[in-house]
């Protein structure tokens, strides 16, 4: 009988141990540059705006947090939601604060959408001349870290603003975004 109840806690504590060899713990590479953002003059008639953040989270939770437009707004000060058909090639309404409190919807089509990894839109914007390519997309670093990333590219000409000024008075937007992102995934 001593034996049967020996047995049974080796095997009891061999598979508590196999279970927590295969639970790694996921280290934070702290080594990780946090956040970047450029803005890229392609053309006179093009500017192209890179950011990213390093969000110590998995990638699913990252993707989730960005996916539920209905809360987005609790969050977040400048993109308030996206509404419509939420598929590839779907219509959208944009929704954003100008930051004054007004909030403008900006309707979008086709959406660009891959599920767990990226959104985004391309097309006439409201200034006449000008189009865009936004896109906001997830990457996983590890099992605990994901790269959220927001690109912008406007091409066109305008009479009143060039695509590079339209990129210098977005940047700050897009990184205030990507700042609240981060802390809303990582709070939870």
């Amino acid at each position: 009988m001593f034996n049967h109840i020996k047995f049974d806690k080796i095997v009891a504590i061999g598979t508590i141990s196999m279970f927590l060899m295969s639970c790694s713990v996921c280290k934070i590479d702290t080594k990780l540059q946090v956040e970047s953002a450029n803005i890229t003059e392609k053309s006179s008639n093009q500017a192209h705006i890179y950011t990213d953040i390093v969000i110590n989270a998995p990638i699913s939770k990252v993707w989730a947090t960005l996916r539920d437009f209905n809360k987005m707004p609790n969050w977040s000060s400048t993109l308030k939601g996206l509404s419509g058909d939420i598929s590839n090639g779907g219509k959208v309404v944009v929704k954003f604060d100008l930051g004054n409190g007004q909030v403008v919807d900006f309707p979008r089509s086709p959406l660009i959408y891959e599920e767990g990894t990226l959104f985004g839109w391309a097309g006439e914007t409201r200034l006449a001349g000008i189009t865009d390519n936004h896109q906001y997309r997830v990457e996983a670093i590890s099992k605990c870290q994901t790269r959220f990333i927001q690109t912008e590219e406007f091409t066109g000409t305008n009479p009143t603003i060039t695509p590079i000024a339209l990129a210098k008075r977005s940047i700050e937007r897009y990184k205030t975004f990507n700042k609240e992102l981060k802390k809303e995934v990582e709070k939870k």
